[in-house]
């Protein structure tokens, strides 16, 4: 009686220790930053404040400048120099920056007109072709030159000197203004009498062989202008 007695203490005092070993080992894990939980939170606070400090270093440098007194150029190919509007006239001084010249445009009509004289369909369009803005808006035409009269000014190549009609015998001090020679007419009949004397098919065909009007319609049949 006295050995089962002994027995049954033994197997009790056994089980309390071995659980209090494992409660104590739970407490140890779940306990606040203790063991691994620990560990896991600095790291992923670490990797948070990388990336923090990566994306403060990769902020974009401020644009560069070009061009200038000292005439810099941008250090890339895949950029251009972007001049202030309107400064044509003074762009070998003028200042700009460097920016990244498209290599595709979308097909929006928004025209802007560049310093070479030409009309983009959109400011895209200007940049990827490496051109200075001038205006907003389609480029104006230019203002008709005057040729002929007492000075006897000529054209330019492309060019003809178109006088008033009617001018045929006074040519020689006649002013007119400067037009550019048709590359081709139509096959419309609407006949005008030059003054060579000729009957052309159009206004277009006179204009082409470079002879002033006479007046419309077919010569030997005058109409009045």
């Amino acid at each position: 009686m006295i050995r089962r007695s002994t027995t049954v203490k033994s197997f009790f005092g056994i089980f309390a220790i071995l659980s209090g070993s494992i409660v104590a080992g739970c407490a140890s894990e779940d306990a606040p930053g203790s063991g691994s939980s620990a560990g896991e939170n600095a790291t992923e606070s670490k990797g948070l404040s990388s990336s923090l400090e990566s994306a403060v270093a990769t902020k974009p440098p401020p644009p560069t400048t070009c061009n200038g007194p000292s005439h810099l150029a941008c250090s890339s190919k895949d950029e251009h120099c972007e001049l202030p509007a309107g400064a044509c006239a003074t762009a070998t001084d003028a200042t700009g920056t460097c920016a990244i010249t498209p290599v595709a445009c979308t097909r929006e009509y928004n025209p802007v007109c560049g310093c070479d004289g030409k009309t983009y369909a959109n400011d895209c369009e200007r940049r990827a072709n490496k051109v200075q803005i001038d205006t907003t808006g389609a480029c104006k035409p230019p203002p008709p030159t005057t040729c002929n009269g007492p000075s006897q000014i000529a054209c330019g190549k492309g060019e003809y000197c178109e006088l008033p009609a009617g001018t045929c015998h006074t040519s020689s001090k006649a002013e007119g203004t400067c037009k550019t020679t048709p590359a081709a007419c139509t096959f419309e009949y609407n006949p005008v009498c030059g003054c060579d004397g000729k009957t052309y098919s159009n206004d277009c065909a006179r204009a082409v062989a470079h002879v002033q009007l006479a007046h419309p319609g077919a010569c030997g049949g005058k109409q009045s202008l």
